[in-house]
């Protein structure tokens, strides 16, 4: 096993409290809440709601102050509630079809 990865990194859940206040020193990026498999979909989704609004003030801070800030990543944020719900949705069909057989064939 490389000593990189070592066996404390495999299943460490990402603590939710200070994701929920500052997601963004948690997550590296939006993809990384989608995609973490300790997280239950709601966890995911509240996560990311607050980052969309933390980026969302950043946004609106921006465009008040002739200083320039650090980079939004709003749009990035979005995209990965909207891929939260894709899987969502995917999932749902996937579960209602338990079948892989036609059943009005039978």
């Amino acid at each position: 096993m490389d000593a990189q990865y070592g066996v404390a990194a495999v299943g460490r859940r990402p603590d939710l409290d200070q994701a929920l206040v500052d997601p963004a020193s948690v997550f590296a990026s939006p993809d990384e809440v989608v995609h973490d498999p300790s997280l239950s979909p709601d966890d995911k989704r509240e996560i990311l709601r607050r980052w969309a609004w933390d980026e969302w003030l950043q946004e609106v801070a921006a465009d008040e102050s002739p200083a320039p800030g650090k980079p939004s990543r709003y749009d990035e944020v979005k995209a990965a509630l909207l891929m939260l719900d894709r899987l969502a949705s995917t999932q749902l069909v996937f579960a209602g079809n338990t079948s892989p057989f036609n059943k009005s064939a039978a």
